[in-house]
């Protein structure tokens, strides 16, 4: 394979997106999946500032009103996707994060001397699973698409000829891929879409 690398087609994105937001599931599931990004399973100290940072990077979408930057795929009510507010970053704040929220079963805090707030993420014991109940109604996500929704700006150095790609870059992007933790965490999440994909859901960059 070459250097050359591939963005998901915008047709490709706007069924992800459509497909996701189909599904009952809770909206702070991007947040728990950028934590992931973001190194927590690794003891890396993140904070709301890195999170928050992250979730500009992933889920803004251009030219959406400054009020409602967002795009939300996970919908716990209703159905279709929809915008959110720009102040729903507060809900991930260490304040927010309280015993009996969906978010809090998944996630606690904890002091750090690494971050300027003096507070980092950490996940709880066995946050996958619970996660599964608890944010996905216990059914896994399709990889693909949630590749697709999240990483619709990111261009991939894959082979458009073979999808299944796209799911293995999306499995490193979360840092699951490290080792049999990692993996067991994937598997419990997700289940492998790549066979939906074809060359044709791919465009060369720069093309």
């Amino acid at each position: 394979m070459d250097d050359q690398r591939y963005v998901l087609t915008v047709p490709a994105v706007i069924a992800a997106i459509h497909r996701l937001s189909q599904r009952k599931s809770h909206e702070h599931f991007p947040g728990y999946l950028l934590l992931h990004h973001l190194g927590v399973a690794q003891k890396v100290h993140v904070d709301s500032a890195a999170l928050n940072q992250a979730r500009l990077s992933y889920l803004r979408v251009g030219g959406a009103p400054d009020k409602r930057p967002f795009i939300q795929a996970f919908r716990s009510r209703g159905r279709g996707p929809k915008l959110d507010n720009a102040n729903s970053a507060g809900s991930y704040g260490a304040e927010s994060i309280r015993s009996g929220q969906t978010l809090a079963k998944v996630v606690g805090t904890a002091k750090s001397r690494r971050t300027a707030s003096g507070i980092t993420y950490r996940f709880k014991p066995n946050h996958a699973s619970v996660a599964l109940s608890a944010m996905l109604d216990g059914r896994r996500l399709p990889a693909g698409a949630t590749a697709a929704f999240l990483l619709r700006d990111y261009a991939f150095a894959i082979d458009p000829q073979n999808p299944g790609e796209l799911v293995a870059a999306f499995k490193e992007w979360l840092r699951m891929d490290g080792n049999a933790a990692g993996q067991g965490t994937f598997d419990t999440l997700f289940e492998d879409d790549s066979a939906e994909y074809g060359a044709d859901d791919f465009e060369p960059v720069g093309a």
